[in-house]
C-alpha cells in the first residue's frame, strides 16, 4: 500500500519531509519540518491528525525537530540549536504545544560555539544541523529516555522528567565529534568539514526484543562499521566490527544518520546514496558470534 502525496492539505507532505516513525501508540508520525507540522497517521495509513512544529529557541528563533517518542500519553521530541542554553528535548502534552524543555547541550563539533560566536553573522550557522537527523531519541521499557547525537558519540539517559540517569562517551580508540573549520572567502563564510559529506558517526539507537541497547555507527574514515550493544544501564556488553562494505568510500558512497536501522531480527536496513547513482535501499543479515 501507498499513502500521503505532495501538497499543504491535511494529511499531505511537502518534498522535504524527513521522519517517519511508529510509536507506542501504534501510529505513524511523519516529521515534516518545511511546512512546520507532524502528521499522524493510522496503521493503514489513513490521516488522523497533524501537529504544528513551531516552537522557538531563546524566545525568537524558529525551531525544527529531529525525532519523537511517546511515553505516558506525553510526545518528547528532539531537536539541535547552536547556542548554550538549548534544551534538546522538548515535552509536549500535546502535539504541537512544547510546555517544557530539558537535557543537555552538546556541542557536535568542539569549540564550535566560540567559533561561531566569533563570526560576523553567526545566526544561519547556529541552524546548521536543525533540519537532520543528528538527534535521537529511543524509549526503554524502565519508562526513561535515551538521546543520542550522530557527532560524538555520547548516550545520556534520562527519566521522563528530565533528570540525568547516565551519561557516557562510547569508549573508542577515534574522535568521533565533527570536525569544522568556517572558512572566510570573498566576504563570505563557508564550511568546511570532516567526514565530508557530515554523515555522523553514529548512525541510529535502537532497543531490541531483549530489551539491549542497540548502536549502529562508522569510524571517521568510513571504512569499518561498529556495532555496539549495552544494557539498559548503558554497560557496554559487546561490541562487533567489520569492514564497511554497505557504502564504498572509494565510489563516493556513504550512509547517513537516521537512514540506518536494525530490526528484531538482525536486519540491517541503509539508504545508501551514490553521487553516480540513485539512492538505494539495501537490506543485510547479521550474524552475531
Amino acid at each position: 500500500m501507498g499513502f500521503g502525496r505532495q501538497g499543504q492539505g491535511p494529511g499531505e507532505l511537502s518534498n522535504e519531509a524527513t521522519k517517519i516513525k511508529i510509536l507506542s501508540d501504534g501510529n505513524i508520525y511523519v516529521i515534516d519540518n518545511r511546512p512546520r507540522r507532524i502528521n499522524v497517521y493510522n496503521p493503514e495509513g489513513k490521516f488522523l491528525f497533524s501537529g504544528k512544529t513551531i516552537f522557538l529557541v531563546s524566545g525568537r528563533t524558529p525551531g525544527y525537530f529531529n525525532d519523537i517518542v511517546l511515553l505516558n500519553n506525553t510526545y518528547y521530541l528532539s531537536s539541535l540549536f547552536l547556542e548554550e542554553n538549548h534544551k534538546p528535548i522538548h515535552i509536549c502534552r500535546t502535539l504541537g504545544k512544547v510546555d517544557s524543555s530539558f537535557g543537555i547541550f552538546v556541542e557536535p563539533a568542539v569549540n564550535q560555539l566560540k567559533r561561531i560566536n566569533r563570526l560576523a553573522n553567526p545566526a544561519p550557522w547556529r541552524m546548521a544541523y536543525a533540519d537532520s537527523h543528528i538527534t535521537k531519541l529511543v524509549v526503554t521499557n524502565k519508562n526513561e529516555i535515551i538521546f543520542s547525537q550522530a557527532f560524538p558519540y555520547r548516550l545520556i539517559k534520562y527519566d521522563a522528567k528530565g533528570k540525568v540517569l547516565k551519561d557516557i562517551m562510547g569508549d573508542v580508540d577515534f574522535d568521533t565529534y565533527h570536525h569544522v573549520e568556517y572558512v572566510r572567502k570573498k566576504g563570505s563564510v563557508g564550511m568546511r568539514s570532516y567526514p565530508s559529506p557530515p554523515t555522523g558517526i553514529v548512525l541510529d539507537v535502537s532497543i531490541n526484543r531483549d530489551n539491549q541497547v542497540v548502536v549502529p555507527y562508522l569510524n571517521p574514515d568510513r571504512d569499518f562499521f561498529y556495532i555496539d550493544i549495552y544494557d539498559l544501564d548503558l554497560n557496554l556488553i559487546s561490541r562487533y566490527k567489520m569492514p564497511n562494505i554497505i557504502a564504498d568510500v572509494r565510489k563516493g558512497e556513504h550512509i547517513s544518520a537516521g537512514d540506518v536501522m536494525i530490526d528484531n531480527d538482525n536486519n540491517l536496513y541503509a539508504v545508501v546514496i551514490s553521487r553516480e547513482s540513485y539512492p538505494q535501499l539495501v537490506k543485510y543479515k547479521l550474524i552475531f558470534n
